[in-house]
Order: structure tokens, then C-alpha cells, then sequence
């Protein structure tokens, strides 16, 4: 975990680094495009894909528990995201003549940036699933480390340069994930057998139901200051602002993946040999955690969330710490879902995740679009929705742990019936 931690640590230094050289250098507009840059390509790139990442890393931990050979589960992997990342750039594609004059600030090259994220993501997680399934944390941590170090340094020349061009930040941004995939290529291991095989259907149903569940994820985390700000055209001071305040809170939510790719394989494997004890007990020192780091988290952000987003970030303005709070509360709700997400997953309930973040989504969007002010109603949504989440999740986990500790039936692979 060292190594991992030390990439990790450079990722999430990398999302403060990019925003504060970009608030430092870019107008109030320019930054708010910035800014929005940097929660379109989390909802294209790891919004999506980190489906990739868990649904490889849980197929290789089960090959690895049963004795099965890997290089089927390579070969098609690799393929269904090959799909998958084609079908992400014609969405955002599709999207551009509403994302570039409604958020991205008039630029088409921002959401370019966006598409070259996304292509780079799709590498990235992809080899992360395979490393991590592996159990090569060196290399996923070199990744993660790669990602972080080739967004600072770009930043960093940027602000000494002087520029105040946001194109150049948002490629600075979005070369990270493209970079961290070529330079880990040598980490790839070569599989020794081909193992049974394993079909593209299956393989892009769980994808594909992950996904889209990944996605109402990144949607729910990063959605609601996208519309604020589409709200707020009048006031860009203020939309700046809570942008800044929202990605300070949010970025715990970007860096847990890598604690999942722990927790995963893991949790299959118990699975696996039918150990309701074993994935009761992970799973319960892994919520502990997130109460044990969170909770804190809250209240410093609260204390000095508003200061961090004047004082780093140049935001205009210094808002309520109250609002700093709430948001905090919601990243911890959002990342007691995340962690109740994997043992779903390893106990075979892949559309149950997916409904879990659809009702999310639902609550999510209907607080988006009351008669609440744009603040308020997009802070209220950050809260609830993902505690709508959790709360499925858990119910889900309670009953299929009843049902794997009376041995009445095998956990599969594919998706079951809620409650079955």
C-alpha cells in the first residue's frame, strides 16, 4: 500500500496543482471553463471507465482464485473498452454544441482536450484492472504517480510562462491519463494461458452495467456545480467560486478508486469460497475507515474549506463554511457508497449497483431542477442522492450475505434478481 499511496498522493496533489495555477493565471470565465474541463473529463474519463478497472481487477482475482488461465479475460477486456471508449467520444461528440457554449466557456478545443482524456482513461483504467487483478501495485502506483507528475509539471511551466491561455491548461489536464497509460505499457505482463474463454457479451453486459452505474457516479459527484454554473451566466464571480469549493470537496471521491482496487479482490474472493464472514468483516473495517477519515474531513473543510478556495485557488469570493460542510458530508456519503459498491460487485449484484446510482440520479436531478435556488438545490442534491445510494446498496449486501452463509446457492458472476 505504500507505493500505491505515494501515486495517489501525487494524483490528488496534481488536481490541486492544476486549479490553483489555472485560478492564479485565467479570468473568472476562463477558470469557471477550466474548472468545468476538470469535472466533464472526470465524468468521461474515470466516470466511465473505472467500470473497466473493477470489472477486469474482479474477473483476474477470480481466475487467480480458481486456478483459471488469463489471457482470454486480456483479449476481451481489452476489446470491450476499446467499444466502450468509442462509444464515450461519440457522446461527447453529440454533446458539444450544448457542453462547449454552456460550459466550456465558447471552446471547442476544451472539450478536445475532454475527448483526449477520455481515450487516455480508457488505457489507463484498463491496465490498472489488470494490474491491480495481478496484484502489480507497483505498476499501479507507478500509473497513478505518472498520471499526477505529467499534469504538475505542465502546470507548473505554465504559470512560469506566464500563460492565461486555458486551452493549454486544459490539455495540461487532460495528457496526464494519456501519458500514465504509454509509460506503463512494460507493466503489462504477458498471460501464460488463455484460460476458458470468456465472451464480449458478458464481458460488456458487466461493463456496460458498471458503467453506466460509474457514470451516475462521477454524475451525482460533479453534475450539480456544471449546472450551477450554467445557471449562474450572470454571476461568474460566484459560479468560480463554488466551482473551486465543490472540486476541494469532491477530490476524496476522485482518488478512492485505488482504495477499491484493494478492497476488490479481496472481497472476491471470499466471495468466491462462499465467506460471508471474511467479506462481513473487510467490508466493515473498510466503512470504519472511511467514517475515521471523513468525519474529520468535514470539519476541517468546513473550518477552512472557503480560505483554501480564496487563498489556493484565487476564488472571488469567500463563501459560508456551512455550505463547505455539507459538501463535505456528502463526499463522506458519497464515499461510503463507493465502498459498499465493490462488495455488491463481488457478491454478483452488477445491476443492483446500477439501480442503486439510477435512483441516486433520479433524487438527483429532481433537486437540480426545483424551484431551489441554484446553490442551495445543488448542494442539497450532493447530499441526499448519494444516501439514497448507500442505503440500496446496504439492504442488497444484508440479503445476498444471509444467503451466502446459509449456502443455499453459488454467488455467480452475472447479475441476479434483487433480494435472490
Amino acid at each position: 500500500m505504500v507505493p500505491v499511496g505515494v501515486g495517489l498522493a501525487l494524483l490528488g496533489l496534481s488536481a490541486y496543482v492544476v486549479l490553483a495555477a489555472a485560478g492564479h493565471s485565467l479570468s473568472p470565465d476562463d477558470y469557471a471553463a477550466v474548472a468545468s474541463l476538470y469535472l466533464v473529463a472526470a465524468v468521461g474519463g474515470p466516470g466511465v471507465f473505472l467500470a473497466v478497472e473493477q470489472e477486469t481487477n474482479r474477473e483476474i482475482s477470480r481466475r487467480r482464485v480458481v486456478g483459471d488461465g488469463l489471457g482470454s479475460a486480456y483479449r476481451t477486456n481489452a476489446l470491450s473498452t476499446a467499444i466502450l471508449a468509442l462509444v464515450v467520444t461519440v457522446v461527447l461528440l453529440c454533446l458539444g454544441p450544448i457542453l462547449v457554449p454552456q460550459v466550456l466557456g465558447g471552446s471547442w478545443g476544451l472539450l478536445g482536450a475532454a475527448v483526449l482524456g477520455s481515450a487516455g482513461a480508457a488505457a489507463a483504467y484498463l491496465m490498472r484492472g489488470l494490474f491491480a487483478g495481478t496484484q502489480s501495485f507497483s505498476w499501479y502506483s507507478s500509473s497513478l504517480g505518472i498520471e499526477g507528475l505529467t499534469r504538475i509539471v505542465p502546470c507548473i511551466v505554465l504559470v512560469l510562462l506566464a500563460s492565461t491561455s486555458p486551452l493549454a491548461f486544459g490539455f495540461a489536464f487532460a495528457g496526464g491519463t494519456v501519458l500514465a497509460a504509454v509509460l506503463c505499457l512494460p507493466g503489462l505482463r504477458r498471460a501464460q494461458t488463455s484460460g476458458s474463454p470468456l465472451r464480449l457479451g458478458t464481458v460488456l453486459a458487466n461493463t456496460g452495467a458498471l458503467a453506466f452505474a460509474s457514470l451516475l457516479t462521477y454524475v451525482v459527484a460533479n453534475v450539480a456545480p456544471l449546472v450551477m454554473t450554467a445557471k449562474l451566466t450572470g454571476t461568474p464571480e460566484l459560479a468560480a467560486s463554488y466551482v473551486s469549493l465543490f472540486v476541494i470537496a469532491r477530490i476524496p471521491v476522485f482518488l478512492f478508486a485505488p482504495f477499491q482496487a484493494f478492497l476488490l479482490p479481496s472481497l472476491t474472493a471470499g466471495a468466491a469460497r462462499a465467506d460471508a464472514g471474511h467479506v462481513r468483516s473487510r467490508l466493515t473495517t473498510a466503512l470504519l475507515m472511511v467514517c475515521a477519515v471523513g468525519l474529520p474531513s468535514s470539519v476541517a473543510l468546513a473550518l477552512a474549506g472557503p480560505w483554501i478556495a480564496t487563498t489556493l485557488f484565487a476564488a472571488p469570493l469567500e463563501l459560508p463554511g456551512l455550505a463547505a460542510g455539507a459538501l463535505g458530508v456528502g463526499t463522506v456519503l458519497m464515499l461510503a457508497a463507493q465502498t459498499l459498491q465493490p462488495a455488491t460487485i463481488a457478491l454478483g449484484a452488477h445491476k443492483i449497483v446500477t439501480t442503486a446510482w439510477g435512483a441516486g440520479a433520479v433524487v438527483y436531478t429532481a433537486l437540480l431542477a426545483s424551484s431551489l435556488d441554484p446553490v442551495t438545490g445543488a448542494i442539497t442534491a450532493q447530499v441526499v442522492a448519494p444516501a439514497v445510494v448507500a442505503t440500496i446498496l446496504i439492504v442488497t449486501i444484508v440479503v445476498r450475505l444471509r444467503a451466502l452463509g446459509s449456502g443455499s446457492r453459488p454467488v455467480e458472476s452475472t447479475d441476479e434478481v434483487f433480494g435472490g
